[in-house]
């Protein structure tokens, strides 16, 4: 046991090099307990004793307003009769030569959609952390000045409350070419919004899934959902919920009162 203390470890991804993936089985083994959002995690690891947990808490349910911005493109895209989608990411990055989050696809989505099909959609996407001089985002906001595309995409660069914002939403796109458990997705699927995500990782039940980074399968898993030709789930309901919680709340009982194992 590390310093006398029960040890709990929650592995959310695994992109790490294959030397740091060692490091981290040498770490695992002064845990108590390991949990992993998927079985994949664990796969990669090599992992024999660990517990499935997807890394989700009921979203509170609160009157929170957007910012201005995001607003104002919202209303404007209703105003227009477009179809509202959105995507986020934390930070972006590029994961194995390729936009992690996917925004590259998101504006080609858009752009096809503008220029080549019968739906028009306007997207918003967020990025948490600060972008200003990222070649992504740099190229981004290119793209959207050279596609005229400025009605049709919001790219907000500031937090903000992503579960308000999915509420204005018709879909919620994940995109990224990997991922953990993206709580993006299961927030979606509990508010009973159609989420469409790519088949890089392991999906929770519900997830329409596209062909990763194939942009041309995206716009028409989009396109179905937003014609209501796909069979949509209803929302998770409390009883998967219910069922997060309290593994995590027995999770800290165990770590508060560890079995003596002297």
């Amino acid at each position: 046991r590390l310093f006398g203390l029960y040890v709990v470890v929650t592995i959310h991804s695994c992109r790490s090099s294959a030397f740091v993936v060692t490091l981290n089985r040498l770490f695992l083994l002064l845990a108590d307990r390991v949990i992993v959002v998927n079985e994949d995690i664990a796969v990669r690891l090599g992992l024999r004793a660990y517990d499935v947990i997807p890394a989700f808490l009921p979203p509170v349910h609160r009157a929170k307003e957007l910012p201005a911005e995001v607003r104002q493109f919202v209303e404007s895209a209703r105003a227009h009769g477009r179809f509202l989608l959105c995507a986020n990411a934390s930070k972006l990055t590029v994961y194995r030569g390729e936009d992690l989050y996917g925004l590259d696809l998101c504006l080609e989505l858009v752009d096809t959609l503008a220029r080549q099909r019968d739906i028009d959609a306007a997207l918003v996407f967020t990025i948490s952390y600060p972008a200003a001089g990222n070649p992504l985002y740099v190229k981004a906001h290119e793209l959207i000045a050279e596609r005229g595309l400025a009605e049709r995409f919001c790219l907000h660069n500031e937090p903000l409350d992503l579960v308000a914002l999915m509420t204005y939403c018709d879909a919620v796109l994940r995109p990224t070419n990997t991922d953990g458990d993206a709580l993006t997705v299961r927030e979606a699927l509990y508010l009973g919004i159609p989420v469409i995500a790519s088949d890089a990782a392991q999906r929770p039940e519900g997830t329409i899934l596209f062909r990763n980074r194939d942009v041309a399968d995206l716009a028409d898993r989009t396109i179905a959902v937003l014609k209501g030709e796909t069979s949509l789930p209803a929302a998770c309901g409390d009883a998967d919920s219910d069922a997060c919680v309290s593994k995590y709340v027995d999770l800290y009982r165990m770590a508060c009162n560890p079995p003596d194992h002297s």
